[in-house]
Parts: structure tokens; sequence; C-alpha cells
């Protein structure tokens, strides 16, 4: 069923009144001055998650130094999950969905939602929305852990140390 140019669906989905009422109110908006046309043309043309953080990492990660653990991130946990929706449409459901997902890699989920928190902090940035759903999102409780170098590391730290031209700093970590 088309109005104008705007189509409704497929007319065996839409019964006569209600798409008469669907009319009707279509009108309605014309007439307030709305364009509900051109809404629904904005609405797909939105950008969504996978352009967000394609930007992300173009123009924000690319000169990090944890660029290969972001893009990571990116690719086996919000891309699959988030990739498809509308930047401006994502909920703090969608990401705490996301994050209870991760539960049993909590220090994963924590970094996935910082990165998340980034991401929609420079979509508020770039005109993509006017909030950040990350925000309030609860973090897991992390262990700190205690790491020691096996006897190999310390060989190779040795090794790296005698050739630092820092004599000062090469002494200062040994």
């Amino acid at each position: 069923i088309t109005i104008g140019r705007y189509t409704l669906g497929n007319s065996n989905q839409w019964p006569v009144s209600r798409a008469r009422k669907k009319a009707k109110e279509l009108s309605m908006e014309i007439a307030a001055g709305d364009d509900p046309l051109g809404k629904r043309q904005a609405e797909g043309q939105a950008p969504t998650v996978s352009n967000l953080a394609e930007r992300y990492l173009e123009e924000y990660a690319s000169d990090k130094r944890s660029f290969k653990d972001d893009q990571y991130i990116v690719n086996q946990h919000v891309l699959p999950r988030l990739g498809t929706h509308k930047v401006a449409n994502v909920t703090y459901s969608d990401i705490d969905r996301l994050r209870r997902r991760l539960k049993s890699t909590p220090v994963r989920a924590n970094r996935t939602l910082s990165l998340l928190s980034k991401m929609f902090t420079l979509a508020i940035r770039w005109d993509m929305r006017p909030d950040n759903p990350v925000k309030g999102v609860d973090r897991y409780p992390e262990e700190k852990r205690e790491v020691y170098l096996s006897p190999e590391e310390i060989g190779r730290l040795s090794d790296a140390l005698s050739n630092e031209r820092d004599t000062v700093a090469a002494d200062a970590i040994r």
C-alpha cells in the first residue's frame, strides 16, 4: 500500500482499516509540517555501530598502542552483537546484554565496555547521538594479578638492558 511516495508495506499484511488509520496519521504529520518520508529515509541512512566502529578504528585508535586489541574487541564482540544496530538506537539494555554474554571473561568484558564507552563518547562528538548508552553499565570486579618473569624472559630482558644506550635507565630497571 502506497500513500503518495510513502509505502506502508504489502497489501496482504495491511487490513484496509489499519491502512486508512495510518494514512490519516501521516496526513496529520504532513499538515503539521513534518516530513514522514524524509524521516524514514534519514533513519535508513543513519550510521550503524559498524560505521561508528570503522570510524573509531581509522580516526581514533589507529595511533594507539592497543590498536590490535581494540580491533580484536570490535571484530569479535562488538560487531557480531551490535554491528547492524543504528548508533542512535543502541540502548543501555543492548550494552548490558553484551556485558552479560562476556561474563565468563570479566576482564575482556570490562575492556569491551571501556572501548564502547569511548566509541559512544566520540559518537556524541561526531553528532551521531546525544548520549552515551554505556554510562552506568556495571563493570565486573577484577582480581589483581602478580606476574613473574620466566627464566627465559629474564634472560631476554637482561640482554635488552645490556644493549641499552641509556645506562642509568638500564641500571634502574635491573
